[in-house]
Order: structure tokens, then sequence, then C-alpha cells
């Protein structure tokens, strides 16, 4: 029996290059693969008007109308208010009206902003609902309320106009205020989630055992599977077997990828700069990826745009610098750096869910002493680079992916699955 598996999202299949939207590439990673564990992919991206400010409106309207029936929603499920899920699959409509559609179809939600469109979605052709929490927006916004952050719109930037981001980045106060707001929203929006779905998808074990505890205590009868779905990996084998034994690279030199549209690389890169304005770092620094605001301009950091060629990023004796970074989710850069055979300096913070020691996991002083140590991070390359694949390997291989997901794909209900208790 095949299964179909509606994937439903925000973001188009054709999207943003992997090291642009890591998200978007594990999107298209779940579509492709689908096929090789007995399930028929249709990728359901909702319609939105092509006109930002009339797209916005219309979301703004829509969950005004939610508000007054009595469902206060999450204000980013403005975004995904503003469209409409399109054709469904003939496939799909004939197993419902015949009844199948229980064992035969499982609804696939990106994110908790498309619970409410992924509940509706249900009840017209039924089957499963499976909402991928990814990594948790309410801990994220919790982050940005107490530490007086910025609002990130993070891969949403286009669907908000720039005179509403605008104005939400200039008045402190009204900040502050949407922050807190959004935080208890979010909280209720992840816990009706709970309560909705048959199962719930996280990128760590450890933010799923946070969850998992938040939901007993609040939403008791809520009884969704627990899903370790997460990045993975898909080239890691061949990267093991010479790694230790290679000489160490001659030419080192710190990298970092990303856009700073996205809060989270923002800070990684502000935090870069930092410390090469304080002479802090023994190597020079290349950033890749497009940026939107001015930096300080320093000998020691290149910034070099977006790169077509990823070999031209990742090349021999390169190092991923996170110097600070966000809590929440797995950064799936990290992974990619693995994947190419390159080790990463980071903080605790953005090595979270990277279960087991690592020996460049790093922070305060003791990543300020490592970062201006040239021969310490020519030394310990190779035995950074061969942990990093280790846990890779362990915690975010591909087979592993395809085995949680399989198993609740084709068991129906109460599957044992690899989450945290």
């Amino acid at each position: 029996m095949k299964i179909d598996f509606l994937i439903l999202s925000l973001r188009h299949e054709k999207g943003p290059r992997a090291h642009v939207d890591g998200r978007q590439n594990a999107l298209k990673a779940l579509k492709d693969g689908l096929s090789s564990i007995g399930c028929r992919p249709y990728w359901l991206t909702l319609q939105v008007p092509a006109n930002r400010f009339m797209a916005f409106a219309l979301g703004a309207l829509r969950w005004i109308g939610s508000t007054s029936r009595g469902k206060i929603l999450p204000l980013q499920c403005m975004v995904a208010l503003q469209g409409r899920v399109g054709a469904i699959p003939q496939s799909v409509n004939d197993a419902h009206a015949d009844r199948r559609a229980e064992s035969s179809t499982i609804i696939y939600v990106d994110g908790v902003r498309l619970a409410q469109q992924g509940r509706a979605l249900r009840s017209r052709v039924g089957g499963r609902l499976l909402i991928d929490f990814d990594d948790l927006m309410s801990r994220r916004v919790a982050r940005m309320l107490r530490n007086g952050e910025e609002v990130s719109f993070g891969g949403f930037v286009r669907f908000v106009p720039p005179s509403v981001q605008m104005l939400v980045e200039k008045i402190g106060p009204l900040r502050t205020m949407l922050l807190g707001f959004e935080k208890r929203l979010l909280r209720r929006a992840e816990l009706d989630a709970a309560l909705a779905a048959d199962a719930i998808g996280f990128a760590s074990a450890y933010e799923a055992a946070l969850f998992r505890r938040f939901q007993r205590r609040y939403a008791s009868k809520a009884d969704p599977q627990y899903l370790v779905l997460g990045p993975s990996t898909r080239r890691m084998g061949e990267l093991v077997g010479d790694t230790v034994q290679r000489q160490p690279p001659r030419d080192l030199r710190f990298i970092f990828i990303g856009s700073d549209s996205q809060q989270q690389n923002r800070i990684t890169i502000q935090a870069i700069v930092e410390l090469a304005r304080a002479n802090a770092l023994a190597l020079p620094v290349y950033i890749y990826g497009r940026m939107t605001r001015d930096y300080e301009q320093l000998d020691n950091v290149m910034f070099c745009g977006f790169s077509e060629a990823l070999a031209q990023v990742y090349r021999p004796g390169s190092i991923l610098l996170m110097a600070r970074s966000v809590r929440g989710g797995i950064k799936s850069k990290i992974i990619e750096a693995f994947e190419h055979g390159i080790p990463t300096v980071g903080t605790s913070s953005a090595l979270e869910g990277f279960e087991g020691a690592y020996p460049w996991r790093v922070d305060g002083a003791a990543l300020r002493q490592l970062v201006g140590d040239a021969s310490r991070l020519r030394e310990g390359y190779h035995e950074a680079l061969a942990s990093g694949i280790s846990i890779c390997k362990a915690q975010f291989s591909s087979r592993r992916y395809w085995r949680v997901l399989g198993s609740y794909s084709f068991s129906g209900a109460n599957v044992v699955q690899e989450a945290a208790d």
C-alpha cells in the first residue's frame, strides 16, 4: 500500500540554495526521499497573492476574523493566513471518498504557523496530521524578549512589507509588547497543536524533551507521538576513512555562511566582527551570503557575497566559526560543514543538540583562547573533524531519519519512536 504524503509549506519546492535556507533544503530532501519508503509525495505550497502589501493585508484580515471568533492565533500566523491551499491530488480525494484516507494519507505541516491550515486540510481529506515544530518558536521568541533582541522575520521576510518591518524594528516599546504577546500566543498554539496532531516532530531530542515536560504539565490530555526528525546527513560515511591520518592543513581560515537577513546569522556575524576588531582572531575570516547591513571594514574580515560554488566556501583548511549563536534546533550549516570535511568552532548554544564530547565546543574565555591560537587550531583540526563526523553519523544519519519516518508512516498509531523521554 502506498501512503499519500502531503507536504504543506509556505516555501516553494524550488526555493533558495541549501546554504541560504537550510529549512528549504530539508523540505526538498524530504520530498525527494519519500518514495524510497513507499510514500507518494505531494507538495502543497500555499498560494499567496503576488502583491506583498495586499497579501499581508489579507492575512491580517483573516487573523482579525479568527480573533473575533475567539481563536487568537500567533501574530506570525498572519503570514500563513495570506494564502490558501491549492488543488488536492485526485488520489487523495479518492481515498477520502471511500474512507481509506485514515490509513493512506499523512498531512505533514511545516511549522506551528501552519497548524490551523493543516487541521482544515485534514477535515477535507482525512488522514493523520504530523506537525513538524522543527524548533520551538515560543522558546525562540522568549529569548528575543529576554535579551532585548530585534524581531527576526527570518526566511519569511519576503511575506512582510518593508514598512511594517521598519515600524517594528524602530519602535522599541512596540517591539517589546509584540514579543511578549507573541510568546504567550505561540505557547498556546504549540499546546493546541499537540492536542490536535497525531504526531509532532522536532529538530533535536533536547527540544523534544523540553516540550514533553511542558505539554504534560499544561496539556496532559494531549497524546501525540514525538518524532525526532532533525536534519539528516547523506555522505558522512565516505569522509571517515582517512580523516585522522591526514596531515594538518597548511593554510587555515575561518568561514561563516548565511545571509544576515536571518537574525541567527546576524548575531554570529556581529560576534565575528567584534572578535576581529579586538584582534582576537589568529586567522582571517571569510563570510559568505547576501548582506542587508553595512559592517565595519576590517583587514582580516572579508565579506564575499553569495557563492554559487560550495567548493569555494568549504575549501581545505576552512573552519566554520560560530562565535555566538541562538539556542534552539539543530544548526544545519554545522552539519553541512562536517559533510564537506570542515570542522566547527562553536559555542554551547550553537552546538545544542549535538550530544557527546566535542573538543571545539567552547564558550567565553576558552573560545577567545582557541580562536586566537593558530597552532592549537592546526594541531586539533582533524581531531575536531573526526569527532564531529562521528556525532553526525550517530545522531543525524539518513538511515535513522527514514527509519523514524517510515515507522510512523506505516504503523498507524502507537509507534515506538526514537524521541526523548
